[in-house]
């Protein structure tokens, strides 16, 4: 599965750090999610990952497959 976020906000940082986690926690080669966040925003996830923080699950670091400036960075994505 090939899935792009675009817009690392509150809502798009809450559910890509969300599918980060349950991607990562069942690796495989197919499975990649990218990030399209620009300038100083999408350097701090490249250097430590996105922090997501909840009230029910604490912080968690959800690394993404890349982060990227634009979305003509990223490679095919699934439908």
């Amino acid at each position: 599965m090939v899935i792009a976020i675009i817009g690392i906000g509150g809502v798009g940082g809450y559910f890509g750090g969300k599918l980060t986690r349950v991607l990562n926690s069942c690796p495989t080669e197919n499975n990649k999610i990218y990030f399209v966040a620009r300038g100083e925003h999408g350097r701090k996830i490249r250097e430590r990952g996105l922090i997501l923080k909840t009230n029910l699950e604490g912080e968690m670091i959800c690394t993404p497959t890349q982060v990227v400036e634009s979305i003509e960075e990223l490679p095919l994505l699934d439908d």
